[in-house]
């Protein structure tokens, strides 16, 4: 029999033994209980080390939301650690194949994955971010890294990798870049997102004669809300006044605000009848709109097209002069800048 007992030699020094037990029957003595003792201090302390850097592993990967796994191909079954299962939101040892890891991607997602997968069975590292859909409905970002194991003659074993929760980290990162485009108030784009597409929009028209317009839209008489109200009802009017323009443009339609309470819309693909109507039909219903406190206000708008010679400066100081004239003119109306050429 064997047994691991906590002994103390003659010094007094406590240590971990392996005991082996014999029974030995003798014919003149009886029975007689011989024992093997093993000093087994330092493999034990061996072993607790061990177990110690697994467990300070484990922690680490909690802290980190990072998980370890082997993709086993001659049985098909992939090996998760309890933080992948967690990561996926399955319960710990379920059996796991590529079919329901790939049932657990985001729809969008497939695609990428099973090419990256595919392209680490030729040999190139696995290194893919995408989306997977828990069951209770909750959507997280994992990156996984992995590399295939091959035979020298080049038969895929297997695959081992990991995969990393970032789902706080890209929702951070995906806000910093949102922030980076958008007005802080309004949610509106800013000027830097405005700037970067009219260079584009320019650019198509150049290249593919693609007819793009202009629409700048200024409140009338916002100062004296301000001034009457305060900035905080000001700057909910401009907030209201942000959805309910973004509630009634087309999808490829850009609105930015272009500073104060002045906004600009980029009309892709858009003639200067069409934005002319789409500009009289915004005027109108912001006219027709009940703001809080201060009920109803109006806006004057400037309409102009793209012209294959524009730049940013000459378009806009063609679209600032539209809106002059709209203010010049009596405000809460639309007027539309002719260009001197309109291809």
């Amino acid at each position: 029999m064997l047994f691991e007992w906590c002994l103390k030699d003659l010094h007094g020094r406590e240590f971990s033994a392996e005991v082996m037990l014999y029974r030995l029957d003798l014919p003149d003595e009886g029975t007689l209980l011989q024992a093997t003792v093993r000093d087994i201090s330092e493999r034990k302390a061996q072993r607790m080390a061990l177990l110690q850097r697994e467990k300070d592993l484990l922690e680490a990967q909690r802290i980190a939301r990072l998980g370890n796994w082997v993709s086993d191909f001659n049985s098909g079954e992939i090996r998760w650690c309890e933080q992948i299962y967690q990561m996926f939101g399955r319960p710990f040892g379920e059996r796991i194949s590529h079919d329901i890891f790939m049932q657990a991607i985001h729809p969008e997602d497939r695609n990428a994955v099973q090419t990256a997968f595919d392209a680490a069975l030729k040999g190139a590292p696995y290194d893919v971010i995408h989306r997977v859909v828990r069951p209770d409905g909750s959507i997280h970002t994992l990156h996984e890294r992995g590399q295939v194991e091959f035979t020298p003659s080049g038969w895929a074993l297997r695959m081992i990798g990991t995969v990393q929760d970032i789902t706080e980290q890209q929702r951070l990162e995906d806000e910093l870049a949102r922030n980076a485009i958008t007005d802080h108030l309004t949610g509106a784009y800013n000027r830097k997102r405005f700037d970067e597409e009219i260079e584009k929009t320019l650019a198509r028209r150049r290249r593919n004669g693609v007819i793009s317009a202009l629409i700048m839209l200024d409140i009338d008489h916002f100062k004296p809300i301000n001034d009457t109200h305060g900035h905080d009802v000001g700057d909910d009017v401009l907030v209201a006044l942000t959805r309910l323009l973004s509630a009634n443009l087309r999808v490829p339609d850009l609105l930015a605000r272009w500073g104060g309470e002045e906004f600009v819309i980029i009309l892709p693909d858009t003639d200067l009848l069409e934005a002319r109507h789409l500009a009289e039909r915004l005027r109108r219903l912001i006219a027709e709109h009940s703001f809080a406190v201060i009920g109803h206000l109006t806006a004057s708008l400037g309409v102009t097209t793209l012209q294959p010679t524009d730049n940013p400066r000459s378009c806009m100081k063609r679209l600032d002069d539209a809106l002059y004239k709209a203010k010049f003119a009596g405000r809460n109306q639309v007027v539309e800048a002719q260009p001197v050429m309109d291809n």
